[in-house]
C-alpha cells in the first residue's frame, strides 16, 4: 500500500519530466538532422569558412548521439512509471479518481478534502484506505 501512494505522490512529478525529456530529444533530434533553426548543417571544416553568420563547425555527432541515448533511457524510465499509475487509475471509478487527483495532483489535505465533500475525516480517511485497498489488488505486469 505504501508503494502505490509513492508512485502517486510522484506522478506529477513523473509526468512533467517526461514531458520536459520528450521536448529535448525533439530538439536533439533537429540538432542531429541539420534542422538547427539557428545556421544551416555545415558539412566540414572548409565551408565553415566560407559561410558567414554561422558557428564554427565542430562534428559533435557522436556526443550528440551519446547525449540522445542517455535521454531515451531516461524517457523510458518515466514514461515506465507513468504508465504505471496509468493503469492502477483505470481500476478506479470516477469518483475515487477525483480523489486521487485532489490528493496527489493537486496536493489537499485530508482535512480539505473532507470539508469539500462534507465527510468527516474519519470517513475520508476510509475512503482513501479502500482506495489503496483496491490497488493492491489489481493484477500488473509491474513489479514495485
Amino acid at each position: 500500500m505504501m508503494e502505490i501512494e509513492i508512485l502517486l505522490k510522484a506522478f506529477r512529478f513523473n509526468l512533467n519530466r517526461l514531458m520536459d525529456l520528450e521536448d529535448r530529444l525533439q530538439l536533439l533530434a533537429y540538432e542531429l538532422n541539420g534542422d538547427n533553426i539557428g545556421s544551416p548543417k555545415i558539412k566540414s571544416p572548409e565551408e565553415a569558412k566560407y559561410q558567414t553568420g554561422t558557428k564554427i563547425y565542430k562534428n559533435n555527432i557522436p556526443e550528440l548521439m551519446m547525449q540522445e541515448s542517455k535521454l531515451i533511457k531516461e524517457r523510458d524510465y518515466y514514461l515506465f512509471a507513468v504508465k504505471k499509475v496509468e493503469t492502477f487509475l483505470q481500476r478506479l471509478t470516477d469518483e475515487e479518481v477525483k480523489l486521487i487527483e485532489l490528493r496527489y495532483w493537486h496536493g489537499f489535505n485530508i482535512n480539505q478534502i473532507a470539508r469539500m465533500y462534507f465527510w468527516s475525516k474519519r470517513t475520508t480517511y476510509r475512503k482513501f484506505d479502500m482506495i489503496f485497498e483496491k490497488l493492491a489488488h489489481v493484477p500488473s505486469i509491474f513489479v514495485v
